[in-house]
This record gives C-alpha cells, sequence and structure tokens, in this order.
C-alpha cells in the first residue's frame, strides 16, 4: 500500500510539473514570437547602417580628390562651373 501512495504522489507531482510546464510555454509563446520578429528588424536596420557606413567610409577615402571636392561644391554648396546653365523650378 505504502508503495501505490508513494507513486501516485510521484504521479501528482509530474502532473503539476507538466501542467506548469504547457502552461509557462503558451504564455512565453507570443513573447517568443515579438522578439524573434524585433531580432529581424534589427538586423534589417543593421545592414542598412553597415551600408551605410561603408558610403562614408567611401567618402573618406576620396576625400582628397578632385571629383570628391566637386561633387561637395555641386551638391552642398550648389556651385556650377561658368560654361554650365542652371535652371531653378520655382514651383518649389
Amino acid at each position: 500500500m505504502r508503495l501505490r501512495k508513494s507513486s501516485l504522489t510521484t504521479m501528482l507531482i509530474l502532473l503539476v510539473l507538466l501542467a506548469f510546464s504547457i502552461t509557462t510555454i503558451l504564455i512565453l509563446q507570443p513573447k517568443i514570437k515579438e522578439a524573434e520578429s524585433e531580432a529581424a528588424e534589427l538586423a534589417q536596420r543593421n545592414a542598412a547602417i553597415a551600408a551605410e557606413n561603408e558610403a562614408v567610409k567611401e567618402d573618406i577615402r576620396n576625400l582628397g580628390s578632385d571629383e570628391a571636392v566637386i561633387e561637395i561644391a555641386r551638391d552642398r554648396l550648389d556651385y556650377c562651373f561658368d560654361d554650365e546653365v542652371v535652371y531653378v523650378d520655382t514651383d518649389q
């Protein structure tokens, strides 16, 4: 009889642990999905920032060249050569 009572107690403890484990898994499932989604988003942002860093590194390498100086003058300072015609859109 004692062995039977002991095995019944063991079974009850195992059932409680199993129920607790299943409940915990079901509760954590949405959090896991959210974390995976956030990780994917951060990986995309990381790739975009890495590409931007490479572009900046390339700009730094070419900084002293004549082409880079001309590009900066055109893009940032709105300069042009003497023989160029500049059209201005007055609708903007």
